[in-house]
């Protein structure tokens, strides 16, 4: 999901393209984790296709029994709302600190802009504190603001702390519309080609050889 990977002047096209961009990655990127979860015996595998054998079965029988109401209601829905929880990552880390980004413990407090407006967050169950969110995935929602409040907002850069999300929404991507990195400057890109996805899954435990020969 790097941001990066969008290299269109027009910064809009960024926002309205970025899932559509790196969606085929993610999901093969979670197949592939997914198949590391059903070497390592995991429960979590069995848990994932019983919600997707009855994913397929609710939504056949609601398509067979209104395919109009299934695809206004449910289809539609769910596209939208898969296309806005994946474009929320060019909102929160594009024009970010990508040093370190994955390694949480370094707790660089750069790699997020977060929005702290009340109905957003009201809205998303705090997502827009979302560097917390790096540093500690499991914190429960209702902790999140607190701890921002506490661990995050008196060592990250000002810039990064956003009060209201449709307001920079409009700045980045409509008027003015540059893309700029969170210190103030133009944020470009010269013209080597994005580096593939790196395969973190082989690593995913101490069984990682059983894995990655399954992978491959």
């Amino acid at each position: 999901m790097r941001t990066t990977k969008m290299r269109y002047k027009w910064h809009f096209l960024n926002l309205l393209l970025f899932q559509t961009t790196v969606s085929w990655n993610v999901f093969m990127t979670d197949m592939r984790y997914m198949l590391c979860q059903r070497v390592l015996i995991n429960s979590l595998f069995t848990k994932a296709c019983l919600q997707v054998v009855v994913l397929a079965i609710s939504h056949g029988i609601l398509l067979y029994t209104n395919a109009t109401n299934f695809f206004l209601y449910v289809y539609v829905p769910h596209l939208f709302a898969q296309w806005g929880i994946v474009t929320m990552n060019m909102l929160q880390h594009d024009g970010c600190d990508m040093s370190d980004f994955a390694a949480s413990k370094n707790k660089n407090y750069n790699i997020a802009r977060n929005f702290t407006g009340t109905f957003i967050n009201m809205m998303t169950f705090n997502n827009g504190y979302h560097t917390i969110h790096h540093f500690y995935p499991t914190l429960h929602w209702s902790l999140l603001k607190k701890e921002h409040c506490r661990l995050v907002q008196p060592h990250m850069h000002a810039n990064l702390d956003q009060p209201n999300m449709a307001v920079y929404m409009f700045k980045t991507f409509i008027y003015p519309g540059k893309r700029i990195h969170y210190l103030g400057y133009p944020l470009e890109f010269d013209n080597a080609t994005e580096p593939p996805d790196e395969d973190w899954t082989s690593d995913y435990s101490p069984k990682s050889d059983a894995v990655a020969n399954y992978s491959r």
